[in-house]
C-alpha cells in the first residue's frame, strides 16, 4: 500500500505546474520563430536554409531583438550578417 503524503501531492502539483509554464514558454517561442520566418520570407522571398536554422536556434530575447529588425532590414544579405553577430545560444541542462 502505496502512502502519498500532502507535502509529496504538493510536489507533485508544483512540478506539473513548472511543466505547464515551460510549455507555454516554449510555444510562445516556437510561435514566435515562425511568424518571424514567415515574415521574412513575405519580405525577401525564401530564406537561405543556415539562415533558417539559426533563427530556430535564437533565443526568447534574441528572436524579441531580430523581431525589431526586421523592419529595418534591406535585405536578405542584412539578416545574414545580423544572425552572424548574435552569440550562439547556450543549450539548456
Amino acid at each position: 500500500m502505496e502512502i502519498v503524503t500532502s507535502w509529496m501531492r504538493q510536489g507533485i502539483e508544483q512540478g506539473r505546474e513548472e511543466g505547464r509554464a515551460e510549455g507555454r514558454a516554449e510555444g510562445r517561442e516556437q510561435g514566435m520563430t515562425d511568424l518571424i520566418i514567415m515574415q521574412l520570407m513575405q519580405r525577401f522571398g525564401p530564406l537561405a536554409e543556415a539562415d533558417t536554422a539559426h533563427i530556430r536556434r535564437l533565443s526568447g530575447a534574441q528572436l524579441q531583438q531580430l523581431g525589431m529588425q526586421v523592419l529595418q532590414f534591406a535585405g536578405p544579405a542584412d539578416l545574414t550578417a545580423w544572425l552572424q553577430a548574435q552569440p550562439p545560444r547556450v543549450p539548456a541542462e
